[in-house]
């Protein structure tokens, strides 16, 4: 009879111990997973930001628990800026994840990847895209940046405070550089200026014909990936050029490292305004973890995240539910502001702001 009891309690402490291992190993594997297709290398590598900000906040996130308890997995590949290799990491992810949310970076990788997103009835979050119809007539495709609408009229109100009259755009010649040329050159037409527009190919592109035949206008306005608008600068000011230089946002994550944009003016979001409390602590978070600066493609990816995460609480975590939350408007208090988003609208606008580039620092014009 001792036995038997003794035996009896060796067996209840044995799947005591397994249930406890195995109840361990389910709340391990219970994880949220989100997709992310970021351009990693290729033109479009200081992308590299937008995942580092994502991860800081997902890191943060976990350390409190998750979201309703479960832990987030970020699911991020390498577009390699190119939006072929962007929909074969889609496809990759689906068939291996299947997130309940997918985030990209990039115009052409989005606007290639946002059939496939409402094909399988998952919401692609754009991050760093511009072009204005990607979320047209879009159930599951949704934005958080600026539009091409809001760099033209940032890059317009510049040319009128530098009274510029003859204007010369040099932009990349695919979707992203091409809508805010033409809103840039409908408006400032409009305006009775003159407008001399030379195209650059995204990849190995050759600025020296483009810049010669710009020598005569007031400003130049370069708009393309950050890491072609630096070398395009470069030959401008090798060429003799002494006109007004003028960027669009994706130069400013760089004003504070590469000496090239000194004397550019630029159109950024506020973030780089060091009088924001909250701007500097995020700022110093993410550069002692990270040892570089903060730009604002590291504040997208860092919000963009805490957003979906803010929204779900509560809430079942599902495919559906995501689109649900998105489509019910927020207001979302972040870095860049506070984001207000009607009901039915897909895109948050992340206001942007003229600035000025002097001894690595931006210097905000309004």
């Amino acid at each position: 009879m001792k036995r038997k009891i003794l035996f009896f309690i060796f067996m209840s402490t044995i799947m005591v111990e397994i249930g406890l291992i195995i109840t361990t190993c389910s709340l391990e594997n219970d994880k949220v997973e989100l997709g992310a297709i970021i351009a990693l290398s290729g033109s479009a590598s200081n992308h590299v930001d937008v995942r580092d900000g994502m991860l800081l906040t997902v890191d943060e996130i976990n350390k409190r628990g998750g979201i309703n308890g479960r832990k987030i997995s970020l699911v991020v590949r390498d577009s390699e800026s190119d939006p072929k290799i962007g929909l074969k990491a889609f496809e990759d992810i689906e068939k291996q994840d299947r997130p309940i949310v997918y985030f990209s970076t990039l115009s052409t990788v989005s606007t290639a990847i946002s059939p496939l997103a409402e094909k399988n009835k998952v919401v692609l979050m754009g991050l760093v895209v511009s072009a204005p119809d990607i979320t047209k007539d879009k159930e599951w495709t949704y934005r958080f940046y600026p539009t091409s609408e809001d760099e033209a009229n940032s890059a317009l109100f510049l040319a009128k405070y530098l009274k510029v009259k003859r204007l010369g755009i040099l932009y990349q010649d695919e979707v992203y550089g091409i809508s805010i040329k033409e809103i840039l050159e409908e408006k400032f037409r409009e305006k009775g200026g003159i407008v001399a527009g030379e195209p650059f190919a995204v990849k190995n592109p050759d600025f020296s014909g483009a810049v010669e035949r710009l020598m005569d206008v007031d400003a130049v306005c370069i708009i393309g990936y950050a890491g072609n608008m630096v070398p395009a600068i470069e030959k401008l000011r090798e060429s003799g050029y002494t006109g007004k230089i003028i960027g669009t946002s994706g130069v400013a994550g760089l004003a504070e490292t590469r000496p090239e944009i000194n004397g550019v003016y630029i159109v950024t979001p506020s973030i780089y305004n060091e009088d924001y409390r909250y701007v500097m602590e995020l700022k110093e978070k993410f550069e002692s973890q990270y040892e570089r600066e903060l730009t604002h493609h590291v504040a997208t990816g860092y919000e963009a995240i805490k957003l979906i995460a803010g929204l779900l609480e509560g809430k079942e975590l599902s495919r559906e539910n995501v689109r649900s939350v998105l489509e019910k408007g927020f207001v979302f208090p972040c870095v860049f502001g506070d984001i207000e988003v009607i009901p039915g609208e897909n895109d948050a606008y992340v206001p942007l702001f003229p600035a000025y580039v002097k001894n690595n620092k931006i210097e905000y014009l309004q």
